[in-house]
Protein backbone atom coordinates (compact mmCIF):
# COMPACT_ATOMS: atom_id res chain seq x y z
CA UNK A 1 0.00 0.00 0.00
CA UNK A 2 1.04 3.38 -1.21
CA UNK A 3 0.60 6.12 0.49
CA UNK A 4 1.06 9.54 -0.89
CA UNK A 5 3.21 12.44 0.96
CA UNK A 6 1.18 15.23 1.49
CA UNK A 7 2.05 18.61 3.33
CA UNK A 8 -0.35 19.08 6.03
CA UNK A 9 -0.65 22.35 7.91
CA UNK A 10 -0.06 21.38 11.70
CA UNK A 11 -2.25 24.20 13.41
CA UNK A 12 -2.68 22.12 16.39
CA UNK A 13 -0.09 20.44 19.07
CA UNK A 14 -0.53 17.82 20.58
CA UNK A 15 -1.04 19.23 23.86
CA UNK A 16 -4.47 21.15 21.86
CA UNK A 17 -5.43 17.73 20.17
CA UNK A 18 -5.44 16.07 23.66
CA UNK A 19 -7.65 18.55 24.90
CA UNK A 20 -9.91 18.27 22.27
CA UNK A 21 -9.96 14.64 22.04
CA UNK A 22 -10.62 15.00 26.18
CA UNK A 23 -13.29 17.46 25.91
CA UNK A 24 -15.20 15.73 23.35
CA UNK A 25 -15.16 12.69 25.78
CA UNK A 26 -15.89 14.17 28.83
CA UNK A 27 -19.90 15.38 27.37
CA UNK A 28 -21.99 17.43 29.17
CA UNK A 29 -23.82 13.39 30.16
CA UNK A 30 -21.18 12.99 32.72
CA UNK A 31 -23.56 13.37 35.19
CA UNK A 32 -27.18 12.51 33.03
CA UNK A 33 -25.44 9.38 32.15
CA UNK A 34 -24.66 7.83 35.76
CA UNK A 35 -27.88 9.36 36.95
CA UNK A 36 -29.60 7.20 35.07
CA UNK A 37 -27.53 3.87 35.39
CA UNK A 38 -27.24 4.04 38.60
CA UNK A 39 -31.69 4.84 38.43
CA UNK A 40 -31.67 1.46 36.24
CA UNK A 41 -28.71 -0.61 37.72
CA UNK A 42 -28.24 0.87 41.17
CA UNK A 43 -24.65 0.10 42.42
CA UNK A 44 -23.80 -2.33 39.85
CA UNK A 45 -23.88 0.74 37.24
CA UNK A 46 -20.09 0.94 37.95
CA UNK A 47 -19.80 -2.31 35.82
CA UNK A 48 -21.02 -1.32 32.77
CA UNK A 49 -18.24 2.16 33.27
CA UNK A 50 -15.48 -0.57 33.55
CA UNK A 51 -16.84 -2.59 30.76
CA UNK A 52 -17.21 0.41 28.44
CA UNK A 53 -13.37 1.61 29.23
CA UNK A 54 -12.15 -1.84 28.40
CA UNK A 55 -14.01 -1.22 25.11
CA UNK A 56 -12.71 1.74 24.40
CA UNK A 57 -9.04 1.10 25.40
CA UNK A 58 -9.47 -1.79 22.75
CA UNK A 59 -10.65 0.88 20.09
CA UNK A 60 -8.22 3.38 21.07
CA UNK A 61 -5.30 0.80 21.05
CA UNK A 62 -6.22 -0.31 17.11
CA UNK A 63 -6.51 3.41 16.00
CA UNK A 64 -3.18 4.18 17.29
CA UNK A 65 -1.74 0.96 15.78
CA UNK A 66 -3.08 2.15 12.56
CA UNK A 67 -2.48 5.83 12.81
CA UNK A 68 1.29 5.18 13.72
CA UNK A 69 1.86 3.40 10.42
CA UNK A 70 0.09 4.77 8.00
CA UNK A 71 -0.09 8.24 9.18
CA UNK A 72 -2.68 10.52 6.89
CA UNK A 73 -5.76 12.49 7.37
CA UNK A 74 -9.06 11.80 7.20
CA UNK A 75 -9.47 9.94 10.64
CA UNK A 76 -11.73 6.53 10.56
CA UNK A 77 -12.98 6.88 7.35
CA UNK A 78 -9.54 6.40 5.97
CA UNK A 79 -8.13 4.04 8.45
CA UNK A 80 -11.29 1.66 8.09
CA UNK A 81 -10.49 1.95 3.85
CA UNK A 82 -6.95 0.79 4.86
CA UNK A 83 -8.07 -1.81 7.16
CA UNK A 84 -11.58 -3.02 5.69
CA UNK A 85 -11.94 -1.57 2.66
CA UNK A 86 -14.41 1.19 0.88
CA UNK A 87 -17.46 -0.01 1.71
CA UNK A 88 -16.89 -0.39 5.77
CA UNK A 89 -14.93 3.15 5.77
CA UNK A 90 -17.98 4.80 3.54
CA UNK A 91 -20.41 3.48 6.29
CA UNK A 92 -18.54 4.11 9.26
CA UNK A 93 -17.97 7.79 7.56
CA UNK A 94 -21.67 8.95 7.49
CA UNK A 95 -22.10 7.31 10.97
CA UNK A 96 -19.36 9.35 12.02
CA UNK A 97 -20.46 12.53 10.50
CA UNK A 98 -24.00 12.27 11.67
CA UNK A 99 -22.52 11.68 15.18
CA UNK A 100 -21.09 14.58 14.83
CA UNK A 101 -24.27 17.01 13.50
CA UNK A 102 -25.80 15.81 17.03
CA UNK A 103 -23.20 16.41 19.15
CA UNK A 104 -24.29 20.46 18.81
CA UNK A 105 -28.13 19.71 19.39
CA UNK A 106 -27.35 17.68 22.13
CA UNK A 107 -25.15 19.66 23.94
CA UNK A 108 -27.48 23.06 23.41
CA UNK A 109 -30.84 20.73 25.23
CA UNK A 110 -28.39 19.41 27.82
CA UNK A 111 -27.18 23.29 28.53
CA UNK A 112 -30.97 23.72 28.84
CA UNK A 113 -31.52 20.55 31.21
CA UNK A 114 -28.36 22.27 33.53
CA UNK A 115 -29.78 25.74 33.64
CA UNK A 116 -33.69 24.78 34.46
CA UNK A 117 -32.22 23.26 37.68
CA UNK A 118 -32.15 27.15 38.82
CA UNK A 119 -35.16 27.84 40.63
CA UNK A 120 -35.16 31.30 38.76
CA UNK A 121 -34.78 28.91 35.26
CA UNK A 122 -37.53 26.24 36.23
CA UNK A 123 -39.62 27.60 33.21
CA UNK A 124 -37.06 26.20 30.79
CA UNK A 125 -38.96 22.76 31.43
CA UNK A 126 -42.46 21.52 31.96
CA UNK A 127 -42.50 20.06 35.44
CA UNK A 128 -44.57 16.86 35.07
CA UNK A 129 -43.39 15.68 31.41
CA UNK A 130 -39.54 17.30 32.12
CA UNK A 131 -39.44 18.39 28.19
CA UNK A 132 -38.53 21.27 27.21
CA UNK A 133 -41.17 24.27 27.18
CA UNK A 134 -41.38 26.68 24.33
CA UNK A 135 -39.10 28.91 26.42
CA UNK A 136 -36.73 26.16 26.35
CA UNK A 137 -36.79 25.47 23.18
CA UNK A 138 -36.12 28.93 22.34
CA UNK A 139 -33.43 28.93 24.76
CA UNK A 140 -31.96 25.53 23.35
CA UNK A 141 -31.55 26.78 19.86
CA UNK A 142 -29.93 30.32 21.02
CA UNK A 143 -27.15 28.06 22.50
CA UNK A 144 -26.95 25.74 19.68
CA UNK A 145 -26.49 28.81 17.32
CA UNK A 146 -23.83 30.03 19.57
CA UNK A 147 -21.83 26.88 19.39
CA UNK A 148 -22.31 26.76 15.29
CA UNK A 149 -20.84 30.10 15.25
CA UNK A 150 -18.05 29.17 18.03
CA UNK A 151 -16.96 26.18 16.02
CA UNK A 152 -17.32 28.10 12.89
CA UNK A 153 -15.87 31.75 13.36
CA UNK A 154 -12.01 30.36 13.99
CA UNK A 155 -9.58 27.64 14.71
CA UNK A 156 -7.61 29.72 16.70
CA UNK A 157 -10.62 30.68 18.85
CA UNK A 158 -12.15 27.36 18.93
CA UNK A 159 -8.65 25.98 20.25
CA UNK A 160 -8.62 28.69 22.96
CA UNK A 161 -11.94 27.98 24.62
CA UNK A 162 -11.45 24.58 23.86
CA UNK A 163 -8.70 24.57 26.55
CA UNK A 164 -10.53 26.37 29.15
CA UNK A 165 -13.52 24.21 28.41
CA UNK A 166 -11.20 21.25 29.18
CA UNK A 167 -10.19 22.18 32.40
CA UNK A 168 -13.54 23.28 33.76
CA UNK A 169 -14.55 19.68 32.43
CA UNK A 170 -12.08 18.24 34.12
CA UNK A 171 -11.88 20.42 37.63
CA UNK A 172 -16.12 20.18 37.71
CA UNK A 173 -16.21 16.65 37.90
CA UNK A 174 -13.28 16.43 40.63
CA UNK A 175 -14.50 18.85 42.64
CA UNK A 176 -17.50 17.21 42.65
CA UNK A 177 -16.72 14.02 43.40
CA UNK A 178 -14.57 14.76 46.27
CA UNK A 179 -17.48 16.90 47.75
CA UNK A 180 -19.68 14.26 47.80
CA UNK A 181 -16.61 11.42 48.97
CA UNK A 182 -16.31 14.12 52.19
CA UNK A 183 -20.20 14.41 52.72
CA UNK A 184 -21.56 11.58 52.05
CA UNK A 185 -19.23 8.67 52.56
CA UNK A 186 -20.75 5.40 53.90
CA UNK A 187 -17.59 2.86 54.23
CA UNK A 188 -20.69 0.42 55.27
CA UNK A 189 -21.55 0.34 51.59
CA UNK A 190 -18.67 -1.87 50.63
CA UNK A 191 -20.09 -4.65 52.59
CA UNK A 192 -23.53 -5.12 51.24
CA UNK A 193 -24.65 -8.21 49.59
CA UNK A 194 -25.83 -8.73 45.93
CA UNK A 195 -29.19 -8.02 46.21
CA UNK A 196 -27.92 -4.14 47.53
CA UNK A 197 -25.45 -4.22 44.64
CA UNK A 198 -27.93 -4.95 42.22
CA UNK A 199 -31.35 -4.58 43.28
CA UNK A 200 -32.64 -4.51 39.53
CA UNK A 201 -30.83 -8.04 39.17
CA UNK A 202 -27.11 -8.70 36.56
CA UNK A 203 -29.69 -8.26 33.64
CA UNK A 204 -30.50 -4.60 34.32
Amino acid sequence: MHLQNQSLQRRIGVIGLTFIGVTTTIGSGWLFASYRAAQIAGPAAIVSWLIGAAAMMLIGLCLAEVSARLPASGGLGRYLEYTHGSLASFIIAWVNWLGFAAVIPSEASATVEYLAAQPALNGLLDPATQEMTTIGLLTASGFMVGYLLLNYWSLKLLLSTTTAVTLFKLITPLLTAGLLLSESFHAENFGVGPTEFAPNGWDA
